[in-house]
């Protein structure tokens, strides 16, 4: 499921990232985006990794477990406040009025 959407996102950040300046500076959207995914990746992996092997306190297979635990709960907490973040920084529009209320 994740993968799938991972797949979907990121063809539609492209996108969105081209499509959201200017003509002539589409390259700088495009490179702002895959900047931001490639920093964003290699900061997720490395914490999730150093949550993984640090925050265990027993040793072995039972410290990995408790520490899968804490970077599942982390990472799902980032994705909620992200979720959040991107609902209120949405562009709002007018609503068109119901077409039997117009005034001619």
């Amino acid at each position: 499921m994740a993968g799938a959407a991972n797949g979907v996102l990121n063809a539609a950040l492209g996108s969105q990232a081209v499509a959201s300046v200017p003509a002539n500076r589409a390259a700088m959207g495009s490179g702002a985006n895959n900047t931001a995914r490639y920093v964003g990746s290699g900061i997720g992996i490395t914490i999730v990794t150093v949550l993984l092997t640090r925050s265990g306190a027993a040793p072995g297979a039972p410290g990995v477990l408790s520490g899968w635990n804490v970077a599942v709960f982390l990472t799902v907490g980032f994705s909620l406040v992200g979720a959040l973040v991107v609902l209120l920084a949405r562009e709002r529009t007018a609503k068109p009025e119901p077409f039997l209320e117009r005034r001619f």
